[in-house]
């Protein structure tokens, strides 16, 4: 599959239908999932691997994956309007039961049954609870071998320190003009745009 064939897939999902502003539920648009996930597949991160999205949200990174030909994917959320959405995203998408399913947990209480080869999360920026991606990045760096988590690129020193200090080696990194669609109650515009980087380092 192209890149322009999965971003043609994946804008058929729906998004958030009541997103939380506390929570910072912003859904990865949908090029930037599709550029990220094709990028991935060209390193051999996602074909016949085991995925894991934590903080799912309506599921479009992990769905994504398993459109890729992932071996299978876990969506992690706590909340369960959005995980209903992502299986309706699924069903949209056409990928069956057996190859994705969904756990209603926090990222941080989530015991996974096994590891995972790959791990692609778009966490809290921490801009209502500081420090809110770090849990993601703990968890993410105790059961994966390799993770791409996106972060505002104002915290990319802090990130990219916790990683190292947590023996992760670092692998890649680049920023994205990330679009806030006017979803919250506190914007004036109909779109915000944040500077994110995307950070990607293995475990083992």
């Amino acid at each position: 599959m192209s890149r322009k064939q999965l971003e043609i897939e994946l804008d058929k999902t729906k998004d958030f239908r009541s997103p939380d502003w506390n929570a910072e539920q912003y859904s990865t648009p949908v090029d930037i999932a599709a550029n990220l996930l094709w990028h991935l597949d060209l390193g051999d991160y996602i074909k016949d691997k085991k995925v894991l999205d934590l903080g799912s949200g309506p599921g479009r990174l992990g769905l994504g994956a398993a459109l890729l030909g992932a071996k299978d994917v876990t969506l992690v959320d706590f909340d369960g309007a959005a995980l209903h959405t992502a299986a309706e995203n699924a069903e949209t998408l056409g990928i069956p039961t057996d190859r994705y399913e969904t756990v209603l947990n926090s990222a941080e209480a989530f015991e996974p049954r096994h590891t995972y080869d790959t791990t692609i999360m778009n966490p809290p920026f921490g801009t209502q609870k500081r420090g809110a991606d770090t849990g993601f990045l703990a968890k993410a760096t105790s059961c994966s071998d390799i993770v791409l988590s996106l972060h505002k690129a104002a915290t990319q020193n802090y990130v990219m320190r916790w990683i190292v200090d947590h023996d992760g080696v670092l692998l890649d990194q680049h920023r994205i003009q990330f679009p806030l669609q006017n979803t919250m109650h506190h914007h004036d515009r109909d779109t915000e745009y944040v500077e994110v980087v995307a950070i990607m380092y293995t475990t083992r």
